[in-house]
């Protein structure tokens, strides 16, 4: 690329050229296909006699991303951060916990729900209100059959970016839910518009259904749950105060660099 298709780039607009942006998506294929290969080479090796401080019947494993890529043929975007579209929210999650066999699940989760499987599985309590509108435990559709996973996975999968352009001043925020069907908005807090998408027939979102008038319902329906979401209910839990009496200040404790804390 040009210097000046390179800094188009890095700034997460269109290169101008295709070409270069399929070029870079078989590169980025590839490299997710290398990682693979060795993420199987890395639980091979903690799960023999090999590795150290690693005991296969009582530690837990767990694999996952913060975001995917996207490229400009997609839907119009290079990089990462400019959109809740599914190559950007679509990453792996692997847990493996002693004791629970292995299974694939093609059910919509969050990566929210991490903290409270751990919780489940190691029979902690949730401080958590039960009202809460908030990622669960994903424990239940670990442990159960193919057949009643489905009873017990999450309704909605949530996912909220807040984007910093360096062309325009300010942040512009993006809010998406995903329904357990495979029916997603995506709603921007600027521009009070929404894009509505059907993740089954229509995996890589080219038809925008919010264009559609008898989309209205369905699309009010979508954005009550991302309400639930970004307006918690008063009985959420403050932090409990013997968290909070470990809680060293910045610059005082552990954190400080003139104590050569980390």
């Amino acid at each position: 690329m040009t210097e000046a298709q390179q800094n188009s780039v890095r700034r997460g607009f269109a290169s101008g050229d295709p070409n270069i942006s399929r070029t870079a998506q078989i590169n980025y294929q590839r490299q997710v296909e290398e990682l693979d290969s060795q993420y199987g080479r890395l639980f091979k090796f903690l799960e023999s006699s090999r590795a150290p401080y690693f005991n296969p019947q009582k530690d837990i494993l767990i694999f996952t991303a913060d975001h995917g890529e996207e490229f400009e043929h997609e839907n119009g975007y290079v990089r990462h951060g400019l959109s809740l579209y599914q190559e950007i929210i679509g990453v792996p999650l692997v847990f493996r916990l002693p004791g629970i066999s292995p299974k694939t699940i093609t059910e919509y989760v969050e990566n929210g729900s991490i903290l409270p499987t751990l919780l489940d599985y190691l029979e902690i309590k949730d401080p958590r209100p039960a009202t809460l509108v908030a990622p669960r435990s994903l424990l239940p559709m670990m442990t159960q059959d193919t057949k009643a996973i489905k009873q017990t996975a999450p309704s909605f999968a949530f996912s909220e970016a807040i984007l910093r352009l360096l062309e325009v001043p300010g942040a512009r925020e993006l809010k998406s839910i995903v329904r357990s069907d495979g029916k997603k908005i995506i709603f921007d807090t600027q521009t009070k518009k929404s894009k509505l998408f059907d993740l089954i027939k229509d995996p890589t979102e080219d038809r925008d259904l919010a264009l559609d008038k008898a989309s209205t319902k369905l699309i009010d329906e979508l954005y009550r749950e991302i309400e639930k979401r970004t307006n918690p209910t008063a009985d959420y839990p403050v932090l409990p105060g013997k968290f909070l009496d470990h809680v060293v200040p910045t610059g005082t404790g552990i954190d400080s660099p003139k104590t050569g804390g980390p």
